[in-house]
C-alpha cells in the first residue's frame, strides 16, 4: 500500500530475517525494485501496513448503512465495546456474539443515524472519531476510541458528551 500524504499507516506486522551467506542478492537494480539491496548476513524489516482510518471508515459506512453483517465483518473475533450507558460507566461486552447484541437495537432504528464530525488517527492501531447521533426525538454527540488490528476493529470504546 502506498501512503497516502497525510494519512498515517498503521503496522500491521513486521518480520525480521537475517540474509544467509548463501542467498544471493535479490535485485540487481534499486531504481527499478521495490525491494531494498542487501549485503549478505545484512538484517532487514519486511513490514506490511494498512491504513486504520480507512478501517475505521469502512466501518463507519456499514454502520450508517445500518447493515449490521457488514458491521460485524469489519471486526475481530475477540472485538471489545464499552458503550456509553448506562452512566456512568456504560457496560462492557467482549467477542463478536455480546457486540452483536448490543448493536441490535440500534441497526434495527430506521430513525437511528450517527454522523460522523470528524476522524483523527493518534497512533498507528489507534483512531479517534468525533461523532452526532441523532434517533428522531433527540441527539448527543460523542468519541469513538477505535483499536485496529490485523485490519479490523478490535475495540470501540465510547463516550458521551454530559
Amino acid at each position: 500500500m502506498v501512503r497516502q500524504p497525510g494519512r498515517p499507516l498503521h503496522v500491521e506486522r513486521a518480520a525480521v530475517r537475517t540474509v544467509a551467506d548463501t542467498t544471493p542478492a535479490p535485485v540487481d537494480d534499486p531504481a527499478t525494485s521495490p525491494y531494498p539491496i542487501w549485503a549478505k548476513g545484512t538484517v532487514y524489516v519486511e513490514v506490511m501496513v494498512m491504513d486504520a482510518l480507512d478501517v475505521v471508515g469502512r466501518f463507519g459506512e456499514a454502520w450508517g448503512a445500518h447493515d449490521l453483517d457488514a458491521t460485524m465483518a469489519l471486526v475481530t473475533a475477540e472485538v471489545v465495546f464499552e458503550s456509553t450507558g448506562p452512566a456512568p460507566d456504560g457496560n462492557r461486552f467482549v467477542g463478536c456474539d455480546a457486540v452483536r447484541l448490543a448493536w441490535a437495537p440500534i441497526f434495527a432504528d430506521p430513525q437511528a443515524t450517527f454522523t460522523v464530525e470528524d476522524t483523527h488517527c493518534v497512533s498507528g492501531d489507534r483512531v479517534v472519531q468525533c461523532w452526532s447521533y441523532d434517533w428522531g426525538e433527540g441527539h448527543i454527540r460523542g468519541v469513538d476510541l477505535f483499536t485496529v488490528r490485523d485490519g479490523l476493529v478490535a475495540e470501540k470504546l465510547s463516550y458521551v458528551k454530559g
